[in-house]
């Protein structure tokens, strides 16, 4: 599988740092957050998630280096300009054997500025043209969850959202591993590039994804939830 130069791997410390991390988050975003796994390994992305019409994705430091988290933040920031999504990132420390977050509220600072970030402050009403990385995600995630897993009953094994990597999922069926290429095509005739003979080609048309809605325009916005 194709993956980042800086990609890194999961360590203990890591795993469970990244578990503390997501529990605050979540805790903090209640109900009207919305996770979105970026991949099922090692990336400069340790953690996304969804508010109203805003896009995070998560950057976890240990100030104290002792733990070596995946990925560099240039190659985290390079991912979230192509995403368009909101930099952030996370410092942690440890301390008696537990992880904390260093900073008030949310934690969270802007990777490139280093200011503060709330993401309440940020979600407005305003509807905002997804990015083509953004609709990518939602087709990975129809393809991934609604077809392989719930109506053919696969194991996933790997995936990643990021279309710049290939192959997008794999799972084995009948221990026979499988390489699943999805491209989200915008037309009506999606054209069907054979581009490995052990990668399957999905192109994935827009109105077919259930999970996206007033997709018949050429691009898509995401709303504030109420």
């Amino acid at each position: 599988m194709t993956s980042f130069i800086d990609n890194g791997e999961f360590t203990d410390d890591f795993i469970d740092c990244a578990r503390f991390a997501n529990k605050f988050l979540f805790e903090k975003g209640q109900d009207v957050i919305n996770s979105i796994p970026f991949s099922s390994f090692p990336t400069p992305v340790h953690t996304s998630f969804r508010i109203g019409n805003q896009l995070f994705f998560v950057h976890i430091v240990d100030l104290d280096d002792n733990m070596e988290p995946p990925g560099s933040i240039e190659g985290f920031i390079s991912i979230c300009e192509r995403f368009q999504c909101l930099a952030c990132l996370l410092p942690v420390r440890k301390k008696i054997n537990k992880w904390t977050i260093e900073n008030l509220d949310w934690g969270l600072i802007d990777a490139k500025t280093g200011e503060p970030i709330n993401p309440h402050d940020l979600v407005t009403d305003e509807k905002l043209v997804m990015s083509d990385y953004e609709i990518h995600q939602m087709g990975i995630e129809y393809i991934k969850d609604f077809i392989l897993k719930k109506h053919l009953g696969y194991d996933i094994t790997d995936f990643i959202i990021d279309p710049d990597i290939r192959p997008s999922i794999s799972f084995y069926k009948q221990d026979k591993h499988c390489c699943v290429l999805v491209k989200v095509s915008y037309g009506s005739n999606p054209i069907v590039k054979k581009e490995n003979n052990r990668i399957l080609n999905l192109h994935v048309r827009r109105k077919s994804i259930k999970t996206a809605q007033n997709l018949s325009s050429s691009k898509s916005t995401r709303k504030r939830n109420r």
